[in-house]
C-alpha cells in the first residue's frame, strides 16, 4: 500500500503494477497519464541508458495499490478474485494506451485535444452550473502531455475553443460544454 499526500510524488524504481484506490495520480514517464481511482498502470524499469525517470504524483491525496513484479503471482494464488478485477483494470489501461498510440498517429492536434477533453470529463469531471457543462482541474501543460502536443499547441487550440463558447480556461481550470464538444468533434468528421 503507498499513501501519497496531495503535492508529493515518488519515483518508482522496478516494475510495479499501481491501481489506484483513493484519489487522483499523474504518472509521467515522458508523457503524462492521469488516473483515478479504479485504475491501473504498470510501471517497468527504463531498460535503456538515459531514458527518462518516472514519476507518480499525487494530484489530491490518494491511497495506491502497489505490487512489484514478484508479488503479483502470489496475488493470483492467495486472492484470485482480487486478482480477476486487477487483471481487467489492465486490460481496460492497455486499451487506452493502444487507443491513445492510434489518436497520436491518425489524428490533428484539435481533434484530440477534444477527444481528450471528452474522456477527462466523463472520468474526472465535476459539475459546473456555470456553464452548464463540466469543469476539471488541469492545466495547459496536463493537457499537452495526455495528447501528445506542446503546451503552445494546446493554448492555440483552446483560445479557438474558447471563442466558439466551447470551454473557458482560467488558472489549471478547465470548464467546458461536454455536447458542445461532441457537436464539435462531429462536425470535423
Amino acid at each position: 500500500m503507498l499513501t501519497l499526500p496531495r503535492g508529493t510524488s515518488v519515483q518508482p524504481e522496478a516494475t510495479t503494477v499501481f491501481q489506484v484506490l483513493e484519489g487522483r495520480v499523474r504518472y509521467d514517464l515522458g508523457c503524462s497519464m492521469l488516473l483515478a481511482a479504479g485504475e491501473v498502470v504498470v510501471h517497468r524499469r527504463p531498460w535503456l541508458p538515459g531514458s527518462p525517470a518516472a514519476r507518480l504524483e499525487a494530484l489530491e491525496d490518494a491511497r495506491l495499490l502497489a505490487l512489484r513484479e514478484r508479488h503479483v503471482a502470489d496475488l493470483v494464488r492467495r486472492q484470485p478474485d482480487e486478482a480477476g478485477r486487477l487483471l481487467a483494470a489492465l486490460a481496460r489501461h492497455s486499451e487506452a494506451v493502444a487507443e491513445a498510440a492510434c489518436e497520436r498517429a491518425l489524428m490533428d492536434s484539435r481533434r484530440r485535444l477534444m477527444r481528450t477533453l471528452l474522456r477527462l470529463c466523463e472520468r474526472h469531471g465535476a459539475p459546473d452550473s456555470e456553464v452548464g457543462g463540466v469543469r476539471l482541474s488541469l492545466t495547459q501543460r496536463d493537457l499537452a502531455d495526455l495528447t501528445g502536443c506542446c503546451r503552445e499547441t494546446v493554448s492555440g487550440i483552446m483560445s479557438e475553443l474558447a471563442r466558439a463558447g466551447i470551454v473557458s480556461s482560467s488558472r489549471g481550470m478547465v470548464r467546458m460544454d461536454r455536447q458542445r464538444i461532441v457537436e464539435a468533434l462531429d462536425h470535423a468528421d
